[in-house]
């Protein structure tokens, strides 16, 4: 079987849900300044790829850690919508 990522590379450009809080990427440490690089992330739970879990809508819905991640994999169907 042959496995295809579908992950959506997170950057402040991203399309985002109507309403959604607007992603932010910026520097917090860098090699020149300090010891080591880091980012400082700002965004929503649903920016870029992501599964909903039965929580999001439920409050006493499965959380997303708690759901097995073999739930995760299996067949699918490519569509070529692209020139849609």
């Amino acid at each position: 079987m042959e496995i295809i990522d579908l992950t959506h590379t997170i950057h402040n450009e991203i399309q985002i849900y109507p309403g959604d809080p607007v992603p932010s990427i910026s520097r917090g440490l860098t090699h020149e300044k300090d010891y080591c690089h880091v980012d400082i992330l700002t965004l929503g739970s649903h920016t870029g790829t992501h599964i909903d879990a039965p929580y999001h809508f439920l409050k006493d819905g499965k959380k997303i850690d708690a759901i097995p991640i073999q739930r995760f994999v299996g067949s699918g169907v490519l569509i070529d919508v692209s020139n849609k």
